[in-house]
């Protein structure tokens, strides 16, 4: 999967680039699927940062939109990167084993179909598909 440029995403987000952020960003980044803070701490390239600093930065991404989440586990919020090389998708949930998995992008007139279940009344910006079950690797 192609990667976005670390300095360039978190001024375009408007956020004040420190070693701490652009080290946690560039991890991000670096991943193909979904995280949790807590996922993020145990990560090697990010050694030397406290806790606090991760969980206190991943909430500053995603307020600013750098980050979207996807749902929640039993190891907190989940996350994945929001940039032009992950475009909208649904997510499986393992109810076994408790991993995320990331399907497919929706198509242009799957995101149509969705967006067309809401009420006229309402005005989404963004929708979130997560199914849940038995994963191939726990059903086998």
């Amino acid at each position: 999967m192609d990667r976005c440029d670390t300095l360039t995403t978190l001024r375009r987000h408007k956020i004040s680039v420190t070693e701490q952020r652009r080290r946690i960003l560039a991890e991000i980044h670096s991943l193909d699927g979904t995280f949790t803070a807590a996922s993020l701490k145990e990560s090697d390239s990010l050694g030397g940062i406290d806790e606090a600093t991760i969980f206190r930065t991943v909430a500053l991404f995603l307020e600013r939109g750098v980050v979207r989440s996807v749902g929640d586990s039993e190891r907190g919020q989940v996350f994945e990167k929001n940039c032009e090389h992950n475009p909208a998708h649904g997510h499986f949930r393992c109810t076994v084993c408790g991993t995320w998995s990331c399907l497919p992008p929706f198509s242009a007139k799957e995101k149509r179909g969705l967006f067309s279940l809401l009420p006229d009344a309402y005005a989404a910006e963004s929708v979130s598909v997560v199914f849940q079950g038995v994963c191939p690797r726990c059903s086998g």
